[in-house]
């Protein structure tokens, strides 16, 4: 989410930690196909890669091959083999769908909404469409569009956590903190252990000024998730910044980056985990 500030001190120069913070909060609906056949990523890379060769016009084995690549990040794979069950069936959503989800996966925003614009095309109620180009709508900057397909995916089910959080980060992004609030605790009234909606609460949350509240909800979201990179960094920003803890602030940076260390931030938080370690 985020947070401008026009302090050039050293808590705040080297990065604005909520800038970012609120795509990477962002939760894409995968709505694959999933077959009784279907073990872990590993083994099933194995097996719908054999499937294929021996059953090619198998629009199953296609999609789950798809599945398999996506799920290792080899999108542009993934995406050849839905286009090939597209090629099979033209009218399964779901497959439009998947293309939408790899090609935002590879930030190629247009592509992914036109897949999912097709998707809904085929099945106006398709259950997780419309968060996911909600989604890609907000990365666009179409915030009153994102907010409307957020609704819409609500509308088809009401008992969804992740349009919820959606919806309250699309709020926060047009600056309507009390809905954007609402929605969020109406995401985790829904499902508590949602660690991105903790931690886009306690964006929120800083945002508003309310720094004790807004580190309660990201250590809430490291305990649900420690391994969550984005929570690690926001809490060490709002922990030097607002309470002057140089050392929970380091311990938190660094575990920001060694979970991701490539992560668009990480040129600023070594920076500042450098500057950190010389004071001492």
């Amino acid at each position: 989410m985020d947070v401008n500030s026009s302090n050039s001190s050293l808590y705040t120069s080297f990065i604005n930690p909520f800038t970012i913070s609120i795509l990477s909060c962002i939760l894409a609906g995968n709505a694959y196909l999933t077959f009784s056949r279907n073990s872990d990523w590993k083994d099933g890379l194995r097996l719908w890669t054999k499937t294929v060769k021996t059953s090619p016009d198998s629009i199953r084995a296609h999609i789950n091959l798809g599945n398999a690549y996506e799920n290792r990040g080899l999108n542009s794979e993934a995406i050849e083999e839905y286009k090939r069950a597209m090629g099979i069936n033209p009218n399964d959503a779901d497959i439009y769908n998947n293309l939408g989800i790899c090609y935002d996966n590879m930030n190629m925003l247009e592509e992914a909404t036109s897949y999912f614009l097709e998707c809904i095309d085929i099945n106006p109620r398709h259950k997780r469409v419309y968060n996911n180009l909600g989604v890609v709508l907000v990365k666009q900057r179409r915030l009153d569009e994102a907010i409307n397909a957020f609704n819409q995916a609500i509308s088809i089910n009401p008992l969804y956590p992740d349009a919820y959080c959606n919806l309250g980060i699309a709020y926060y992004r047009k600056g309507l903190l009390n809905e954007a609030e609402r929605s969020l605790k109406k995401a985790l009234s829904m499902e508590y252990y949602h660690a991105k909606a903790h931690n886009a609460l306690g964006i929120l949350y800083n945002n508003k000024g309310t720094y004790d509240d807004s580190i309660k909800e990201f250590e809430i979201a490291l305990r649900i998730k420690p391994d969550y990179a984005n929570a690690h960094m926001n809490l060490g920003a709002t922990l030097l910044k607002h309470r002057n803890d140089k050392k929970g602030a380091l311990f938190h940076l660094k575990e920001s980056i060694k979970i991701e260390s490539h992560q668009e931030q990480a040129n600023g938080i070594k920076k500042l985990i450098k500057q950190l370690e010389q004071a001492n």
